[in-house]
């Protein structure tokens, strides 16, 4: 099967926009052993949207057509309407998209019937379709056959409202209708390892092992998410057993899947006090339903005060080893653990930039501490030369992992 991707919207083509749905579905597909053939970005303009549908599904081919942007209100949102007239179809409602409509026109102190009809357009679909729900925004995307052979689904442009989609909406229906019923799964979780090394120290070094099955790499922040498929049970138990051998402790489920459901049974307390990340692993974790039951709450210590009076840090740590260092990240735990009486907690401080580094701490230099109530505090130091925004992102999950492995470990020496 071969995949295509389109993203539209005027204000990429402009370059006003920077197209970041594309690269994201394309990661996540290759991760699941799918090659996408090719990403098309097209403007807002209906009849080149038709064009381009109907070269690709003239080709004699197994394909599927993935489409973000264009589901909107506004005048220049046409997927709906491209997507109905090479359907030959017409669109209908979507009551529950059009009940979030009517609930935020209450809140605005509208009527709903006074909003105007191009608004309400964005609560439609075509007729026939299976419906993807938007959990976040209005807007539901939609999962059609063009042809025989010839799959389409459109997402909306928001990330956050495709992503969401595109995971528990989208992939379910996609892998159930594509995946072999003699097939079987194997999906691990690798951290600390990037997509080249793993390449490097598995795939190649057990191809003969590797060869007899589809797999594909996600690169994940801090971590990277790997699927082998094959119809031989034990090719995978291998491979399973290969892979444990080779990365150890840092093989894993999905972390933030599994863990909450090991702090809940365990009934744990965490907190966490963070610098360079800015509350990210706070978010992470209260991203999670549930989470109240764990997690007591977190200190966004950027400035050397807060650090000093909120989390308990030593003005003489801070000026002999500066705001970055082993020292102030061992100190930062310690406090939260003892002011928030939690059974664990996290610290971090680091140097995210673009500014902020000296000639002895570049950017990318960060600590991560994890402690344990009535324990030392342990802290790792690592040195990740990302941008900004990954950076943080990468150090939240990072975080995250570390305290999963540390509890991991309190746990199987009890």
């Amino acid at each position: 099967m071969k995949v295509y991707i389109f993203s539209t919207g005027s204000e990429i083509t402009n370059g006003r926009s920077v197209d970041t749905n594309s690269i994201w579905i394309a990661n996540e597909l290759s991760g699941l052993g799918f090659v996408v053939e090719k990403i098309i970005v097209l403007p807002d303009k209906p009849e080149l949207i038709r064009e381009e549908i109907a070269r690709l599904i003239g080709k004699d081919e197994k394909k599927i057509i993935l489409m973000s942007g264009g589901l909107g209100a506004t005048e220049d949102d046409y997927t709906l309407q491209v997507a109905c007239e090479v359907l030959q179809t017409e669109s209908v409602e979507y009551p529950p998209a059009l009940e979030r409509l009517a609930e935020i026109a209450k809140m605005r102190g509208m009527e709903f019937a006074k909003i105007l009809p191009f608004t309400q357009r964005q609560a439609r679909y075509p007729k026939n379709a299976t419906v993807l729900h938007n959990h976040i925004g209005i807007a539901p995307g939609f999962y059609a056959q063009l042809s025989e052979n010839s799959g389409f689904a459109a997402f909306p442009g928001v990330p956050s409202e495709m992503k969401k989609m595109f995971t528990d909406e989208f992939l379910p229906l996609f892998l159930q209708d594509k995946q072999r019923s003699d097939y079987t799964t194997l999906i691990r979780y690798i951290w600390v390892i990037g997509e080249a090394i793993f390449q490097q120290r598995f795939i190649q070094e057990y191809r003969e092992l590797t060869d007899k099955t589809e797999w594909g790499v996600t690169a994940k922040p801090g971590y990277i998410k790997v699927t082998f498929r094959s119809d031989d049970a034990d090719v995978l138990q291998e491979i399973d057993r290969k892979l444990q051998a080779s990365f150890h402790s840092v093989v894993a489920d999905d972390v933030l899947a599994v863990f909450p459901q090991i702090l809940q049974e365990k009934q744990l307390s965490i907190a966490t006090a963070e610098s360079c990340t800015g509350g990210l692993i706070a978010k992470l974790f209260t991203d999670i339903p549930g989470s109240s039951a764990y997690f007591y709450g977190s200190v966004v210590s950027y400035h050397n005060d807060i650090k000093q009076h909120a989390l308990g840090v030593k003005q003489d740590t801070l000026e002999k080893y500066g705001a970055v260092s082993e020292e102030t990240a061992g100190e930062m735990v310690t406090g939260l653990v003892d002011s928030f009486s939690v059974d664990y907690g996290i610290s971090v401080t680091g140097i995210a930039g673009p500014g902020g580094a000296t000639e002895t701490k570049k950017v990318g230099l960060v600590y991560i501490g994890v402690q344990a109530k009535g324990k030392p505090a342990i802290v790792k130091k690592f040195n990740l030369p990302l941008r900004r925004e990954l950076f943080r992102d990468y150090v939240a999950h990072l975080a995250i992992f570390l305290l999963y492995q540390k509890i991991l470990e309190d746990t199987e020496q009890a």
